[in-house]
Parts: structure tokens; C-alpha cells; sequence
């Protein structure tokens, strides 16, 4: 009997020691606050992304800037967090936190990339400064007209030798 009882309190201490690490192995919204970046490559390409997770009005938020495609401060939405799992509500964004390098990684969502599977890693980083808008020297422009593609255009408008216009979409 006796064995027994050192033999759990034993257990118990074991418990009691490593419960720490456990606890810093899972991450907490506040351990995120602040800047994250990643350059994630596709093709030999790459392009700049940054993450801001901030606490507004008492809610977990992230952001999404993206200065190659003049996107700033995109709001996310509401950031939850299941043990090391983070995804967000407005774009559906799901990364992992690893303890070990202190990254969150995942892919990008369909949602923004719907044709390629593309690994993503977030960095901890500096503050994302967002660039002054250009100064429009010329004459406001006015829409002329438009069309609907019928889905999301993924490419630049191009034009051809006899002025017809051509845009990629899905």
C-alpha cells in the first residue's frame, strides 16, 4: 500500500512539473497580439503578407495586408483559438501555432488562392507601415463601363492590338 501511495504521489509531482511546459505549448490570443509576416512562393513567385492581430472592443481580430495587391488592414475577422489551431471568420484563414519555432503556418484559404494549395508562414515581425497613397495628377477618372465576369478575376486586364480588352478569371 505503501508503495502505492508514493508510487502516485510521485505520479502527481511528475504531473504537477510538467504542467508548465504543457501550458506554454498552447497559444493564447495575447501571445499573438502585434505584427506577423510571411512570403510564401508559388511558381518562383512571391508576394509580402502581413498579420495584425489586435483586440478591439474587447474582441480578438486579425488583419491582412498585402502591399503588392494595395491591400491594407483587411479585416478578418473574429481570430478563435482551439488549442493551437487559429482560424478566422471573415476569411476563412485556419493556421497552426508550433511552440517550437514560434510560427504559425498553414496554407492560403481557397477563398483567396481557389486554384493552388500554398504554404504559408507567419513570422513574428516589426510593425507593417502602410504607404501614403500616390498624389493623382491627372483628372479624376470615370467609369465608362463595366462587366460582370460571372466570378473572381485572378489576373490584369490586358489588351490587345485592336483594342479588345482580355481578364483571367476562374
Amino acid at each position: 500500500m505503501k508503495y502505492l501511495a508514493r508510487h502516485a504521489f510521485a505520479c502527481l509531482i511528475a504531473i504537477a512539473l510538467a504542467a508548465p511546459a504543457i501550458a506554454q505549448t498552447t497559444v493564447r490570443f495575447e501571445d499573438l497580439i502585434g505584427w506577423w509576416s510571411a512570403d510564401p512562393v508559388h511558381g518562383g513567385e512571391s508576394a509580402h503578407l502581413v498579420l495584425q492581430f489586435v483586440e478591439k472592443d474587447g474582441k480578438q481580430e486579425a488583419q491582412l495586408s498585402a502591399a503588392a495587391l494595395g491591400i491594407y488592414d483587411y479585416p478578418l475577422g473574429a481570430a478563435t483559438f482551439t488549442g493551437n489551431s487559429l482560424k478566422t471568420s471573415a476569411l476563412a484563414i485556419s493556421l497552426t501555432w508550433n511552440p517550437d519555432t514560434k510560427t504559425l503556418s498553414g496554407n492560403l484559404p481557397a477563398d483567396v488562392v481557389p486554384v493552388y494549395n500554398i504554404p504559408v508562414e507567419f513570422k513574428r515581425s516589426d510593425p507593417f507601415v502602410k504607404p501614403p497613397p500616390r498624389d493623382w495628377k491627372g483628372p479624376r477618372p470615370k467609369v465608362v463601363w463595366s462587366v460582370e465576369t460571372g466570378a473572381p478575376v485572378w489576373a490584369g486586364l490586358e489588351r490587345a492590338g485592336d483594342g479588345t480588352l482580355f481578364v483571367g478569371n476562374e
